[in-house]
């Protein structure tokens, strides 16, 4: 069993060596298309899927027509973006890709002012490329940060192969939580709860391993890596968000 993680994890990391140049490449024309429409507010809703998710400094969105109308009462800051860097790729499969990078904001002279963050969750649907996730934060205070969650995974891990989504939930997830897989969302513990039913299998088992994390701010921070099962191999993205007791809890979970 053991084997068969390692095998399928290892084929995963050669996979994604092979292709990341043309996925790269593939995703430049949606990123500047994005960029483009932000001034026109009718054909946003064309960029992501129908169930997406924005979440930015101050809020979270679910929904085209809702992001739409965050756009509009932001629309200041969205129109000064002039550019995306991509600076790694964690791609799961020709069709869906997480793509972390920075965005660059100009005045109106185009003279660079500033910079914000960025984390997309890409599906390609008909050779469209979609966003499922959108994730946008000030630049000013992201940084790489040790593993802090390494006890918070292994807690997850433990309760999900012993079978227990419900204490996994109410324990590690915050009440107001959303999950989202395969642009399908579930909003509180309750809901979360019920999506993970399946890992009441007494055959299920899986495990999580970070890859790349990052403190957005001092209470916020994003956790990315591979979930592992004994047939398949797929990324996770946790939102950590720290209570006021100080206790890091789950504010998003996101996985393909």
């Amino acid at each position: 069993m053991k084997f068969r993680f390692m095998l399928s994890f290892f084929l995963l990391i050669i996979f994604c060596q092979l292709s990341f140049a043309d996925v790269s490449r593939d995703l430049i024309r949606p990123r500047v298309k994005w960029i483009r429409r932000m001034d026109n507010l009718k054909k946003i809703p064309d960029l992501y899927l129908k169930q997406a998710v924005m979440i930015t400094e101050e809020d979270m969105v679910v929904g085209q027509e809702p992001i739409k109308n965050y756009v509009a009462t932001h629309q200041n800051l969205f129109t000064s973006f002039s550019s995306t860097k991509s600076i790694k790729i964690f791609q799961h499969s020709e069709h869906k890709v997480l793509d972390l990078g920075y965005i660059v904001i100009e005045n109106e002279k185009r003279n660079p002012l500033d910079s914000m963050l960025y984390v997309i969750a890409w599906r390609n649907v008909g050779g469209d490329w979609l966003r499922e996730l959108d994730m946008i934060f000030p630049a000013d205070h992201v940084r790489p940060m040790d593993d802090e969650f390494a006890s918070l995974r292994s807690k997850w891990v433990q309760y999900a192969n012993s079978g227990d989504p419900q204490t996994m939930a109410s324990t590690l997830f915050r009440n107001d939580a959303v999950y989202v897989n395969n642009a399908e969302i579930s909003r509180g513990q309750e809901d979360i709860t019920k999506r993970f039913e399946f890992m009441k299998n007494s055959a299920f088992h899986i495990d999580l391993k970070s890859e790349y994390i990052m403190r957005v701010d001092d209470v916020r921070a994003i956790d990315i890596g591979n979930w592992i099962t004994a047939d398949f191999v797929g990324y996770y993205l946790i939102f950590w968000n720290k209570d006021s007791d100080g206790e890091w809890k789950i504010s998003l979970y996101f996985n393909f």
